[in-house]
């Protein structure tokens, strides 16, 4: 069932990148979903967490499938961050942008073997700008140095590592 003409379903989403992982087999993959965003623009928290709820299965399945696969098994980290924060009040969690306050709080996930099971410490400042830095760093490669007005891989949390 379609709920808007301009977004995806995430279930759609999710089919077609466990399709696409097992012909294509890629070292690098962007997964963007969407609908608890979208879902809070409509007002509705009951399919917000919903949503998430359907999201988190999409994201163990993967992970359950990757790590049954001799090609990702025990070499995989999962990077799961969303693309902005929402509104911290009960009137502005529908919304977000620069006017909008907790609009600027985003949380950011990482998993797997290049990640030290102890986790990120509170009190750790970590901003957008630190993404594609961390994710570079996972693959060996130094991002920061090639664009230094980006942030830098986010410090403790990714032992790099050079090669595939």
């Amino acid at each position: 069932m379609r709920v808007w003409d301009n977004v995806r379903d995430d279930g759609l989403t999710f089919h077609g990148t466990v399709e696409y992982v097992k012909a294509k087999k890629p070292r690098v993959l962007y997964i963007s979903f969407g609908e608890t965003d979208d879902w809070a623009h409509e007002g509705r928290y009951d399919q917000v967490l919903d949503s998430a709820h359907r999201t988190d299965g999409f994201i163990e399945r993967l992970w359950n499938m990757l790590q049954s696969m001799p090609e990702y098994a025990g070499k995989t980290s999962l990077v799961l961050t969303t693309d902005h924060g929402r509104g911290d009040t009960r009137v502005e969690w529908k919304s977000h942008g620069k006017d909008i306050p907790g609009s600027d709080q985003m949380w950011i996930a990482l998993m797997g073997p290049d990640t030290p099971a102890e986790g990120c410490r509170s009190g750790l400042d970590v901003t957008q700008s630190q993404v594609a830095a961390t994710v570079a760093a996972l693959l060996g490669e130094d991002y920061h140095a090639a664009v230094p007005k980006s942030g830098a891989p986010l410090p403790g949390v990714a032992r790099t590592r050079k090669g595939p």
